[in-house]
């Protein structure tokens, strides 16, 4: 996906930073321009693959892949996740860090229901 505003200015202030601190510039060639599609992503314990696409913020729906890549759907959360700490899934059930009414962090545990 191609870089937003935002990350495009975060990579020029890096790079500025490192031709300041090394006294070398870093050509446009080095630079990225696009940034992968994925947010994050985190296998459960029976080896499926829990994939939140980039530009979801925060993650309010994953897709699931089995262990061979198949894509088995998508899921969408009762609450957005946040993205540190990665969420963990362990015998069908999410664990993961959500921001709270108030903006406080809270812990979302929810039980994963396959058909």
């Amino acid at each position: 996906m191609p870089l937003s505003w935002e990350q495009s200015e975060e990579v020029a202030n890096a790079a500025r930073r490192i031709a300041a601190q090394f006294g070398s510039q870093v050509s446009d060639a080095e630079t990225p321009m696009v940034v992968p599609p994925l947010r994050w992503f985190v296998p459960d314990d029976e080896g499926r693959l829990w994939v939140c696409a980039t530009g979801l913020e925060p993650c309010g729906k994953v897709d699931v892949f089995d262990r061979d890549g198949t894509f088995l759907g998508t899921i969408e959360l009762p609450t957005p996740v946040l993205d540190s700490p990665l969420p963990i899934v362990r015998k069908n059930t999410i664990y993961a860090a959500v921001e709270g009414i108030m903006g406080e962090p809270q812990v979302f545990v929810g039980r994963i229901v396959m058909d």
